[in-house]
């Protein structure tokens, strides 16, 4: 197999994280294949297109900071380290660290994505 460059995962994950902030589901589902899936500490298990549905629904606004990006070029996969400052739709605003655990296909495409944070800190602000 011809060996995929780290610019090429960083570049997959700038726009993820982009298209979160954006709120643009289109994007997002873009850099998934077809069956991706997300695994989620609030949502749970699901495809990607149902997890960022609500996902939106649920956000008013969401900024993203990168702290690191630890990449497995034989493994196929990133581990995404940010801040995520998420506003949910009734205005109250939920910082935390989050770590994305991303798997890629052999298109680059999002196959799988874990999410990882303590939801202690964030729990009264659910509904």
């Amino acid at each position: 197999m011809e060996s995929i460059s780290k610019d090429t995962f960083n570049r997959v994950a700038i726009a993820y994280l982009n298209a979160l902030n954006g709120g643009d589901s289109e994007k997002v589902l873009r850099l998934f294949s077809s069956n991706g899936k997300v695994l989620s500490p609030i949502y749970g298990a699901c495809l990607a297109k149902d997890f960022y549905s609500s996902l939106f629904d649920d956000t008013l606004k969401s900024e993203t900071s990168l702290i690191e990006n630890v990449i497995d070029v034989e493994g196929m996969s990133m581990a995404l380290v940010f801040n995520y400052k998420w506003t949910l739709r009734d205005g109250k605003e939920v910082v935390f660290d989050c770590v994305d655990i991303i798997h890629l296909d052999k298109k680059m495409q999002i196959d799988s994505l874990q999410i990882l944070y303590d939801t202690h800190p964030i729990r009264p602000y659910l509904p």
